[in-house]
């Protein structure tokens, strides 16, 4: 499943920010605002010489650890590529949480830490490396980013992966069956906010998810 089919299928309500819109170009940006004229889309991107350059007028510059938004202003709220980015992750849905409404959704993707891609890499090559970009900090396993979700106050609504793997950089699509469901490059998690943070699943199974 591709990631914006994941959003597409997920997104509630009317009033959406999109955290990290801007890269690359603002082009996901600009297919959520065609996909969804009708909708009040917010953006969030730390980049202030970009947001200026293709002078979007409903994105704001900010700091994922600190919005710059009222608490329970959005119904929904999407983080693309953006969690892995931080040092911090904890702090930064803990304010996606403050700005959704109640039973707000959250829609997050992230890469996956144990795609087949990275396995590969570190079984046969020794290679434990940050999925090609300097910038990454933290790369998430399904149950870490599951469980980070339930302490933070969210119930895991569907979890998902992008069906595809990398090779020498070209995309390969992996088949729909057994083990390669959850070895695809990117993690994709629907999840609502509730009033109470859930206990830690010490072993979390994935085929509960592949029936949705």
């Amino acid at each position: 499943m591709d990631r914006i089919d994941f959003f597409k299928k997920y997104f509630i309500g009317e009033k959406l920010l999109d955290i990290g819109c801007l890269g690359p170009a603002g082009d996901r940006f600009k297919r959520l605002m065609d996909l969804y004229p009708n909708k009040r889309i917010y953006g969030l991107d730390n980049n202030q010489d970009l947001i200026k350059e293709l002078g979007f007028d409903n994105v704001s510059s900010g700091d994922i650890h600190k919005l710059p938004f009222d608490d329970s202003f959005f119904d929904t709220v999407y983080m693309g590529e953006v969690i892995e980015h931080t040092w911090n992750p904890g702090q930064a849905i803990n304010e996606v949480r403050r700005v959704l409404k109640d039973n707000g959704r959250f829609i997050i993707d992230t890469p996956n830490a144990l795609s087949l891609h990275k396995i590969i890499k570190y079984t046969f090559l020794g290679k434990d490396d940050i999925v090609g970009d300097p910038d990454h900090r933290i790369i998430f396993t399904p149950a870490t980013i599951y469980n980070l979700l339930k302490e933070s106050g969210f119930k895991v609504v569907d979890l998902k992966f992008k069906n595809v793997t990398s090779f020498k950089g070209r995309q390969i699509i992996l088949p729909k069956f057994g083990p390669f469901n959850w070895l695809g490059t990117q993690i994709m998690l629907a999840a609502d906010k509730v009033d109470k943070p859930g206990g830690i699943e010490l072993q979390l199974s994935l085929k509960k998810y592949l029936k949705k």
